[in-house]
């Protein structure tokens, strides 16, 4: 058994053996499957215009194309159906894409701002009863008060779309920087996990389990630190370290054993699984599945991590005020594509990634369209950003029910 820096009150009688040697093994073999995958998936990002890309007047016209006016919300009287994201936004390009959504990089004309938006369609939220994860994510964004988790500016919807607009990682996310610096050294690891420390406590105070923390979730703002995004598998009022979530989700390299259990019965200390997976993957570049530990009652809480003799020579009020200087960003452009489509045009789209050949035409169906017309309780504005709506308050606007 190895020798624990971390004077816990009880010592992890599982500690010999993280994992049995069956599971460790089909474990690694999946880590690997996953690597193999994004290794594709970078070598197809590749070819995709990495800088900047400065579109035609023509070309934002087409990708702004306003909505039908009988798509419109007259009803509402909220300060909030002030959002026109037709004069307000510019579509720079993709960022990435997931399971119910897409990520784009958009421009605040107003002020020239960047910042990061994500698209999720109504049609698969519903059919896989994820609309209150949205939510979630929605509420935790719009009330962070942390500086290392991204801030929620402008949400919005149109029939068949959500959109939540927050803080953008100008250097990308720290999956990007690994796969060029292969592993960090210690004060780049130290630092890094520093901040993403201090939002887990901060989210677990707010009785806020995170669940999918991962090198792809963080990214590298503009000034050096880090924000955690995606909140789509967050849940809310888990008090307690151990218990209070059922659900079986996450990303398989990073989920924590208790998540593999019948009951998928987990807490806040599966965040301290993934903190602990994801320092170790900075550091070396390779899954710690046999140096973990595995029952969730043993594992540290956030303060004894604190105390570690690796975190000695961080100054935690320093960092949280961001008064350290930050470790220059191995990337230093952020990676998006180009895109054609006008995202916030109404309408049930096609996967535009269907093979032509393999593409059943005309087979899409969706009952009760009317039923997913309106979200409620949806749009919200930051109240910092009340100055940049001024000029657009007299515009034909996208209306909501708040």
């Amino acid at each position: 058994m190895r020798k624990s820096h971390l004077n816990l009150d009880q010592a992890n009688i599982d500690d010999k053996q993280a994992f049995e040697m069956n599971e460790s093994a089909d474990l690694i073999r999946l880590y690997s499957q996953l690597l193999e995958v994004r290794e594709r998936q970078i070598k197809k990002e590749e070819q995709y215009n990495v800088k900047i890309i400065n579109q035609t007047n023509s070309e934002i016209q087409k990708t702004f194309k306003s909505p039908n006016k009988n798509n419109v919300n007259e009803e509402s009287r909220t300060p909030s159906n002030k959002i026109d994201k037709n004069s307000m936004f510019t579509v720079q390009g993709q960022i990435g894409r997931g399971s119910f959504g897409e990520v784009f990089l958009v421009q605040l004309n107003s002020n020239k701002q960047q910042y990061a938006l994500k698209l999720l369609k109504k049609s698969q939220l519903i059919e896989t009863q994820m609309m209150k994860y949205a939510y979630t994510e929605r509420n935790i964004l719009s009330q962070a008060d942390c500086p290392f988790l991204a801030k929620l500016h402008f949400a919005f919807q149109t029939n068949d779309k959500l959109f939540l607009v927050m803080d953008n990682g100008e250097y990308g996310d720290l999956s990007q920087h690994l796969q060029v610096a292969q592993k960090f050294d210690e004060e780049r690891a130290k630092f890094y996990c520093a901040q993403i420390l201090i939002a887990l406590e901060y989210l677990h105070n707010k009785n806020v389990i995170y669940r999918d923390l991962k090198s792809d979730n963080v990214v590298v703002s503009k000034d050096g630190y880090l924000l955690l995004t995606d909140f789509g598998l967050a849940k809310e009022n888990v008090t307690d370290f151990n218990y209070g979530a059922t659900s079986f989700c996450g990303s398989l390299a990073y989920m924590s054993p208790e998540m593999f259990k019948q009951n998928a019965q987990h807490g806040k200390s599966t965040d301290i699984y993934q903190f602990g997976v994801l320092l170790y993957e900075l550091l070396t570049g390779n899954p710690p599945f046999f140096l973990l530990i595995k029952d969730p009652r043993f594992r540290p809480t956030y303060g004894q991590v604190k105390e570690h003799p690796f975190f000695k020579e961080i100054d935690w009020e320093k960092i949280q005020k961001k008064q350290l200087i930050p470790p220059k960003p191995i990337i230093t452009k952020q990676r998006y594509k180009r895109i054609q489509q006008d995202i916030f045009k109404d309408g049930l789209l096609e996967d535009n990634n269907l093979n032509k050949d393999t593409n059943f035409l005309n087979f899409k169906f969706q009952k009760d369209i009317e039923n997913i017309r309106n979200i409620d309780s949806w749009t919200f504005v930051n109240s910092n950003c009340d100055d940049n709506l001024n000029s657009y308050q007299n515009n034909k606007v996208l209306s909501m029910k708040n």
